[in-house]
């Protein structure tokens, strides 16, 4: 093998590469856990789905094993998130987030702006409003 000239730099690493997985993480997985963790309750989630609770549950089930990490704390009565579905749900909002502003950055540029959309802090959004 030849030695590694000093003068040619080493090649590139890819650092930031994600490991590869056999399965995808399903983004109805994903809404049906999001509506879970709202709603703390599989019957109200299936209702605001419209899916029956045995989809639900086989979907969130789906998840935690794609994950290998338990998302809800269930009983009988109650639902509660774990550290992870904590971490999870906040993940999901943000890339929810993230998507639509790409879609209406993509729209955008394509010649097809949505509508107008402001944000300010609330206190400067009340008096803008108010007065």
């Amino acid at each position: 093998m030849a030695a590694p000239n000093p003068r040619r730099p080493a090649p590139a690493r890819h650092v930031l590469s994600a490991p590869r997985s056999e399965h995808a993480l399903d983004w109805g997985d994903l809404t049906a856990f999001r509506a879970v963790a709202e709603e703390l309750s599989f019957t109200r989630a299936a209702a605001r789905l419209r899916l029956s609770q045995p989809a639900l549950s086989q979907r969130v089930r789906r998840l935690e094993k794609e994950l290998g990490a338990r998302l809800l704390q269930r009983t009988t009565r109650t639902v509660a998130l774990t550290a992870a579905g904590r971490a999870l749900v906040g993940w999901v909002v943000s890339t929810e987030n993230a998507w639509a502003e790409v879609r209406h950055e993509v729209a955008f540029l394509a010649g097809r702006p949505g509508p107008a959309r402001t944000a300010a802090p609330a206190p400067t959004a009340v008096r803008a409003t108010v007065g």
